[in-house]
């Protein structure tokens, strides 16, 4: 997945190449796009240095999972893990 998006292969996500994958996802008006990427680096680029790595990729993605998948035991989700697992599901789904 991580390869996909990142088009230019330089081994790092960028926020355009987060940006093209937003929209090719066509959230419609569930999720602005901006919002979209501007979360999804929030979320995975752990350094802080405004691209994601496959390592921070990964993490994060694993993360969320890890969180969603005992959140959904509890059966205690907040309305912000809602939206995560929706975000994640059609990406997900294009990859896989």
């Amino acid at each position: 997945m991580f390869e996909e998006i990142d088009v230019n292969r330089d081994n790092h996500i960028s926020r355009s190449e987060l940006e093209k994958i937003v929209k090719d996802i066509h959230f419609g008006k569930v999720v602005e796009t901006e919002e979209a990427v501007t979360k999804l680096v929030q979320d995975l680029d752990l350094n802080r240095d405004n691209e994601i790595s496959e390592t921070e990729f990964v993490e994060g993605f694993t993360k969320w999972m890890d969180s969603n998948s005992s959140q959904a035991a509890n059966s205690k989700s907040s309305s912000h893990e809602i939206h995560q697992v929706f975000f994640i599901l059609p990406l997900l789904k294009k990859f896989f």
